[in-house]
């Protein structure tokens, strides 16, 4: 995947490039377990003390529950642990980080879908020179896909952050576009602006690549 974030105004930016292999495993029809890992992260600071990092990124852990699905209505709890497993792009520290919450997602009218989610995350910035600094923090946010074709859809959605950094760490507009080539490989492009909190003007863009090779299809 791609990712760029811009602050033009304070002549900053943060480019990050990397490829993630992702396997997942499922318990039983409710039940999955899933991994991430960086295998490679390229990331570079373009500010006025400019930073670049290239080496292995970060291993993601994590597992799906769904505990209701009927007429065309999903909830479902998850829980996702970042484990430290870079060297030198944070600074000689390691982060530690869990999330844990809860999704859902109503197909109320054909062709769209609403989505809405909570979430609960924590932090630890572990290092041998200064203290573990925990953090903690809520994520709340929906919004709504529109799916005209199966092989394209388009996503609208408002995020909010509290407590994190700041009483109000963000709120947050993002809109993207999903292509799907065949069964096998999809395209993500996505564009986030936060409009109020903490960092107002730190807009991002992403685009993702995705393949899935196991038979199933995307």
């Amino acid at each position: 995947d791609a990712y760029l974030i811009a602050r033009p105004a304070d002549f900053y930016g943060n480019i990050r490039l990397g490829t993630v292999i992702s396997g997942s495993f499922v318990v039983t029809p409710e039940l999955a377990v899933w991994g991430n890992l960086e295998v490679f992260r390229y990331q570079t600071l373009l500010s006025a003390v400019g930073n670049t990092y290239m080496g292995l990124g970060y291993l993601s852990l994590g597992g799906t529950y769904r505990y209701y699905a009927e007429h065309q209505r999903a909830l479902a709890a998850y829980a996702r642990l970042v484990l430290p497993t870079t060297s030198g792009l944070d600074r000689r520290s390691q982060p530690l980080a869990l999330e844990i919450g809860t999704t859902a997602e109503v197909s109320a009218f054909e062709n769209f879908r609403f989505h809405a989610f909570v979430s609960a995350l924590g932090s630890l910035a572990m290092s041998d020179l200064a203290p573990a600094d925990p953090r903690g923090g809520l994520r709340v946010g929906g919004g709504v896909d529109w799916v005209p074709y199966e092989a394209f859809s388009v996503v609208l959605e408002l995020a909010s952050g509290f407590g994190y950094r700041d009483a109000l760490d963000f709120l947050a507009v993002s809109a993207g576009l999903r292509f799907a080539f065949g069964d096998v490989i999809a395209a993500d492009l996505g564009v986030t602006y936060p409009f109020l909190g903490a960092e107002p003007s730190l807009a991002a863009a992403q685009l993702a690549i995705r393949g899935r090779f196991d038979g199933r299809g995307l």
